[in-house]
């Protein structure tokens, strides 16, 4: 997650801020970044399949401190799989598998505490467990997506129109998405505060004019990196080469470079740009920026439903073998949000039907 080392060459343009200097102000959360941290504590119970809450009490807990200050959370979740980031996500799949055997090993030997440590690096994020952060945030009235993609994506989207007005990551990655207000390492009390102005602190304007580039080339998720380019050496070739073609030549005199390197880069920076996104305003699926001709890697444009299969519901005392498919709703709103006139209320007083037949078998007619 992210691109290494950038946020450390930006620390000192950071501003450390009380996280009540955002009052009244929408937040976006990066809520993959959230559960990552989170699910470290209950890792254990986790591997174990041991039926726990104590990960969903810490989300709301993280939750209420905002709340606190007076701030609207807006919580973003990852959706579906991108296909440029396919080998990135086997390749971590397969660590995790290699993690998971290192596990049982720990656990032969009787070494819980080595076990426990190395559980920690098999945690993911499943359906399942996004389906008990929605519902809790149900519960509690909070609105959440369900990115169609990259919850990365949808909040620099969401940020674009207006809809948040900041947001909370530990994600560096939105900064070659173009964001414009981000908040790093969220403490339940201060932030670092990321603004677009930093990159203008540069010693030169090509870092800013090229920050995608930069990145890119330093390693991202979209893109195959070359050995030993980091964000500093990316700069330097940038600076000299300013076109990926010329820069790539550049760096080819002492590196060795990736086949299909060129190619798959602009399909990086295309899938940067312009991947599938949803829209809250019209209810439909878009690109983050316009794109003249739509292409299959960046996603489709109809709405999917967001759904996992059980083979039982939990704590159930009748069990089956059939599997069930439990389907999530992308996007709450709770409705004290909505904004409701009397103009847009159409009422009208129901009229009450008087009968005139004033006949009664049980009094006389005078």
């Amino acid at each position: 997650m992210g691109i290494t080392g950038l946020l450390p060459i930006l620390k000192s343009t950071l501003k450390k801020t009380h996280i009540k200097k955002f009052k009244n102000k929408k937040i976006g959360i990066d809520g993959y970044a959230w559960l990552y941290q989170i699910l470290n504590s209950v890792a254990e119970e986790l591997y174990l399949n041991t039926p726990t809450v104590r990960h969903i009490k810490m989300f709301e807990n993280k939750l209420k401190s905002l709340i606190h200050h007076g701030i609207i959370p807006i919580v973003i979740f990852d959706g579906d799989f991108l296909s440029p980031k396919e080998k990135t996500n086997i390749e971590r799949k397969e660590r995790k598998e290699k993690y998971k055997e290192e596990v049982e090993m720990w656990i032969n030997k009787n070494n819980w505490a080595k076990a426990r440590e190395i559980m920690k690096r098999c945690v993911s994020v499943t359906r399942n467990i996004i389906h008990e952060m929605t519902t809790l945030l149900k519960n509690i009235e909070i609105e959440y997506f369900i990115a169609p993609y990259e919850a990365d994506a949808q909040l620099c989207y969401l940020e674009n129109i207006g809809y948040i007005d900041c947001i909370m990551t530990e994600d560096s990655d939105m900064i070659p998405f173009g964001c414009k207000n981000i908040l790093f390492k969220f403490d339940n009390s201060y932030v670092d505060h990321y603004t677009i102005d930093c990159l203008e602190k540069a010693k030169d304007k090509i870092f800013k004019e090229f920050i995608q580039d930069i990145c890119i080339l330093s390693g991202c998720d979209y893109a195959d990196s070359i050995p030993g380019i980091g964000v500093l050496t990316a700069h330097k070739f940038v600076s000299k080469g300013k076109e990926i073609e010329n820069v790539v030549k550049l760096i080819g005199i002492k590196k060795t470079i990736p086949e299909n390197y060129i190619e798959n880069f602009k399909k990086a920076k295309i899938t940067f740009n312009h991947q599938i996104v949803y829209d809250p305003i019209t209810n439909k699926r878009r690109h983050l920026k316009p794109i003249e001709i739509h292409q299959e890697f960046l996603g489709t444009l109809e709405n999917v439903e967001y759904s996992y299969e059980i083979k039982e519901i939990e704590g159930s005392l009748i069990k089956t073998n059939e599997p069930r498919i439990i389907t999530v709703e992308r996007h709450f709103k709770p409705v004290k949000d909505k904004e409701i006139t009397l103009k847009d209320i159409s009422v009208r007083k129901k009229e009450k039907k008087i009968d005139e037949n004033l006949y009664s078998p049980y009094f006389k007619n005078e």
